[in-house]
């Protein structure tokens, strides 16, 4: 799914740099759970208890996440909807880590964070063209070009040879 996405996203000379990102190991992953598949911003509402996802119960019953995921992946998901960095991304691992004694994550996120913007720019990709010039379909186009731009970063960052 990520080099397929990443090719339609950025072309083949960078889907096959895709497995030039570390894979964790089996022994490297977090804890299984259900993941929520997507953290877009418009799913959380915040109460005076919090912030709170309000639709995380039925994405996991989807046909895009049928089985229980390292908890990376929604982790992954929350830095690039939330658009973490700095400060802010060093207080959501530390609240994770509390939160789910996970210590690791970060070893992790490099791999999960390119395989969600490969996930989410082929699903806006999708969604994009078969929406085409309706309001929704413009909507989905520049979606898209956030996550490509993201995932183009990300590999760029590898110091690939092209």
């Amino acid at each position: 799914m990520m080099r397929e996405n990443t090719s339609e996203l950025l072309g083949t000379e960078w889907a096959c740099k895709i497995d030039s990102i570390r894979r964790p190991t089996e022994t490297e992953t977090g804890r299984k759970v259900i993941v929520d598949g997507r953290m877009l911003l418009h799913e959380w509402i915040i109460t005076d208890t919090g912030i709170i996802k309000t639709d995380s119960v039925d994405h996991a019953q989807d046909h895009f996440s049928i089985c229980p995921h390292d908890s990376a992946w929604d982790a992954a998901g929350c830095i690039v909807e939330w658009g973490l960095k700095g400060r802010r991304l060093g207080e959501f691992l530390e609240l994770f880590a509390q939160r789910t004694d996970d210590r690791k994550l970060g070893e992790r996120l490099e791999f999960y964070t390119a395989a969600y913007l490969a996930y989410r720019g082929g699903y806006t990709d999708m969604a994009a063209r078969m929406l085409a010039d309706t309001e929704e379909g413009i909507k989905f186009f520049m979606l898209r070009e956030t996550y490509r731009r993201e995932l183009l970063r990300i590999l760029a960052s590898q110091n690939l040879r092209l």
